[in-house]
């Protein structure tokens, strides 16, 4: 299987009110995007949690300064 497609939050909300207001089939829908109706749901879950914000970017891969690693490599040694 290949890698999973990437959708912006504006081609996520445009499928998840699609699908709420009747237009489009859910099945249907992840078939021709190639994706499983479980990501829809998902979507469609989190929009009704959340709104139009559960498709903000969230920030991935944080990074510490190296001033912290030291902090917490002594902290860490001293648990020992």
């Amino acid at each position: 299987m290949g890698r999973r497609p990437n959708f912006s939050k504006e081609e996520k909300l445009k499928i998840v009110k699609a699908y709420l207001t009747g237009e489009i089939s859910l099945k249907k829908k992840a078939f021709d995007l190639g994706i499983g109706p479980t990501t829809i749901r998902n979507w469609i879950s989190n929009y009704e949690a959340m709104s139009e914000q559960a498709f903000d970017d969230k920030p991935r891969n944080k990074t510490y300064t190296k001033q912290f690693k030291s902090y917490m490599s002594i902290w860490l040694k001293q648990e020992k």
